[in-house]
């Protein structure tokens, strides 16, 4: 009891005396601690530096851990109350505002980035592409590119009656145009705006209408579903993801890493199977048949070298025999819409042999890379 006087009178004494900061806290006449929150010393108004204080049940005061103030006295805030309740309320509105579905899937997708800037930066890569590939791009008058342009623009031709509705709106908008690259490699995309690209190495290795039908309505697909404006959209919120992240684990390599193979490359294979679920609709309307979608990716999975199991995961492609398995569960809706497209049958297995004994007289076939050249 003395012990406690002492002490008591000790912080009195010390209270009264000259010092360069003022004291934390002070006791009252009762020599009790004070029930309300204690300010910030005077030097240290940084959040850290900042203690409360609360009474439990049975009258005794404690301090609560340094920091800034509590959830709870947060909410009984009316002004940061009106705040988050404003920006909870912008947020909402802009993301539904922002909200567009993707046709035939039905899945809602955040697109952030305007057709307009879409439209931009496509044109402005595409130039970039045509400047870095001149050498290798074939005119118009080539062959393969009358073959690549005769097909799309048939495709295009049933966007409408494929994709009708609010989804595909932004395709009236679109300019298409297609060129044809001379390079070995088995591949081609499409850039924003309705850029599609194509080499002659896949040509050669799809060298039938409805196999390129299935390639190009794959590709034109990506412009429907609005793949590259939701992509963009996304890198906005990973990105924000990683800095939180950062905050909490110092790892940037491992942070980077995860979300990659946890969010990225997952978007991005979803993406791809999308793009051949809604190519396959739009090949069956412009009487290409869907029955040789399946065996297209087979094909180029059989060039995928043992690494099935590694590219599930790290690839931002699906594995070849995982499309094919898709787009085989899609054909039945497929064949509905060739069929009632009043397609024949042989409308692509004897037309294709037509034109390809029609080129073959026409014109030596183009099977290397040197002759693809004009």
């Amino acid at each position: 009891m003395f012990r406690f006087l002492r002490a008591a009178e000790h912080l009195r004494s010390r209270q009264v005396s000259n010092s360069l900061v003022s004291p934390a806290f002070s006791l009252n006449k009762a020599g009790q601690f004070p029930t309300q929150s204690i300010t910030p010393c005077a030097g240290f108004s940084s959040a850290k530096y900042v203690r409360q204080s609360y009474q439990d049940s049975r009258g005794y005061t404690h301090f609560r851990k340094k920091g800034t103030a509590s959830f709870g006295a947060a909410l009984q805030d009316p002004r940061k109350l009106a705040f988050a309740g404003a920006t909870l309320a912008m947020g909402s509105a802009a993301y539904l505002y922002n909200l567009e579905t993707v046709p035939v899937t039905g899945r809602t997708h955040l697109i952030l980035l305007s057709k307009e800037s879409e439209t931009y930066y496509g044109e402005r890569a595409y130039a970039q592409l045509r400047e870095e590939h001149k050498s290798e791009i074939l005119s118009s008058y080539h062959p393969a590119v009358r073959k690549v342009e005769r097909i799309g623009r048939q495709l295009i031709q049933h966007l409408p009656e494929t994709f009708p509705g609010k989804g595909a709106a932004h395709l009236s908008e679109v300019e298409w145009e297609f060129t044809v690259i001379t390079s070995p490699q088995i591949n081609a995309f499409v850039l924003p705006g309705g850029k599609v690209c194509v080499f002659t190495g896949l040509m050669q290795m799809f060298p039938t209408d409805n196999e390129l039908a299935t390639v190009l309505g794959h590709e034109i697909a990506h412009v429907v579903a609005r793949h590259s404006a939701e992509k963009v959209t996304n890198e906005i919120f990973f990105t924000m993801l990683k800095i939180a992240l950062l905050v909490l684990i110092d790892f940037t390599s491992v942070i980077s890493a995860t979300v990659a193979i946890g969010l990225e490359l997952p978007f991005s294979r979803r993406c791809e199977h999308e793009a051949d679920l809604l190519g396959i609709q739009l090949m069956s309307a412009a009487c290409y048949d869907p029955r040789v979608a399946p065996g297209v990716y087979s094909k180029l999975g059989q060039a995928e070298n043992g690494q099935k199991e590694i590219s599930k995961y790290l690839s931002t492609h699906p594995t070849g025999d995982d499309r094919a398995e898709k787009l085989n569960e899609a054909l039945p809706s497929a064949l509905a819409r060739f069929s009632a497209s009043g397609c024949s049958e042989y409308h692509g297995t004897l037309l294709d042999v037509f034109r390809s004994h029609a080129t073959q007289f026409a014109s030596k076939p183009t099977v290397t890379d040197d002759e693809f050249k004009n």
